[in-house]
């Protein structure tokens, strides 16, 4: 419920709880929509969220390691808190689609940048020039790939 009033789905009143008119819409509409309606929500009315996309936005990557924001969180909550509220903000951005989390590698990312990534990852482009002036562009998948679109560390850091 606390989720519901935060993001403006829902208002309490005296043990009472009512949709709002966002909330209705939510309740009623496509997925596709509504996860536009809760992403909306989200960067409206969660400012550690839109803190933590404006700053990936920022990077070139658009990456950052997680030890970053709970630095951030440790300076203002107990460290138990500032992770609670870590986990709590990954798990509204992830299903905003503001951001994707790598828990091994502890790092955020914007979605855009995993795609690039992922996109640079699947395929190697080989361009030869030849003699005559002529180009030569090869495409091959790269063998390193992972199940789940991401490379291993070795092919990350030579793919840079």
């Amino acid at each position: 419920m606390d989720a519901a009033v935060l993001l403006g789905f829902a208002n309490v009143s005296q043990g009472d709880v009512t949709l709002t008119r966002v909330g209705r819409d939510f309740a009623t509409t496509t997925i596709l929509r509504s996860k536009d309606l809760f992403r909306q929500q989200v960067l409206e009315r969660v400012p550690m969220i839109t803190s933590m996309v404006q700053t990936l936005r920022e990077k070139q990557n658009g990456s950052m390691r997680s030890e970053f924001f709970l630095d951030l969180l440790d300076e203002h909550f107990p460290h138990t808190e500032a992770e609670r509220l870590f986990a709590t903000a990954i798990d509204l951005g992830h299903y905003a689609e503001l951001f994707e989390y790598d828990a091994g590698e502890e790092r955020l990312y914007l979605p855009e940048a995993v795609d690039i990534f992922k996109e640079e990852c699947l395929a190697i482009t080989c361009i030869r020039f030849n003699s005559g002036n002529t180009i030569s562009i090869m495409h091959k998948v790269d063998p390193t790939i992972s199940h789940n679109g991401f490379a291993s560390a070795r092919t990350r850091s030579r793919m840079k």
